[in-house]
């Protein structure tokens, strides 16, 4: 028996087998990029590396040798993170080690199949709110759009750079409205300033678009180019 446990033990600290976890999907690194990007511009520093993204069953129950679950009772979600325990104490983290592998630590966001039929801006909402939880230990919080534990539906669209503030600083500050953009309104006009950009591909797509400010009118005013699929 005690054979059979030292085993058991060396089996898991060498390679994390038997965590039966899901396998990163590369197709969720942009996000992963985008996020630690958006982060930073609100004076966030998030690091997004030790995180997987897969698609599957968040309902599931996701266990170690069919012994210790990381998921207690998740009940109905669209997305969810599972977290292999760590700990800072050195002799806790030795511990944690031998159980887990090079897995301890890492923390693994579950997105709900049925995704995969759904839109980029769909996806990456859904990512975002996880991210919150997984990168950043947020709560739910029912008074925001990204954090809010009841979906609607929305993305965040023309206001995306509110709705990241709203996320990153608690700040619930939003216009009554923004105006549309065109880049012929750009040229030659000193009035109209950047405040924020964001352009990258998602699952085939390229989500770009481009908040500005215009001093003399004191609006916001929204370029929006996320219409333009990836090469």
């Amino acid at each position: 028996m005690r054979l059979l446990i030292a085993f058991i033990g060396i089996y898991l600290a060498g390679c994390g087998i038997g965590l039966d976890l899901p396998k990163h999907d590369s197709r969720f690194d942009s996000i992963l990029n985008q996020f630690e990007k958006d982060a930073a511009f609100f004076g966030k520093n998030v690091n997004t590396s030790q995180i997987r993204v897969a698609f599957g069953n968040p309902e599931a129950e996701y266990e170690i040798l069919g012994l210790i679950k990381l998921t207690q009772n998740p009940g109905a979600s669209e997305g969810i993170c599972l977290v292999v325990p760590s700990d800072s104490n050195e002799f806790v983290k030795t511990y944690y080690r031998s159980m887990y592998g090079k897995h301890a630590g890492q923390r693994i966001i579950v997105v709900d199949n049925s995704f995969q039929l759904k839109s980029a801006e769909e996806i990456e909402i859904l990512v975002y709110h996880e991210l919150g939880h997984c990168a950043m230990n947020l709560s739910h919080k029912e008074d925001q759009l990204i954090m809010s534990s009841i979906d609607t539906g929305a993305v965040m669209g023309s206001y995306r750079y509110f709705y990241l503030r709203e996320m990153f600083l608690n700040n619930k500050n939003y216009p009554h409205s923004i105006d549309s953009l065109k880049s012929k309104d750009l040229e030659n006009n000193d009035q109209i300033e950047l405040v924020y950009k964001v352009d990258y591909y998602s699952f085939g797509k390229r989500l770009s678009n481009e908040l500005y400010f215009d001093r003399h009118l004191e609006k916001y005013l929204f370029l929006d180019n996320v219409n333009k699929s990836a090469p």
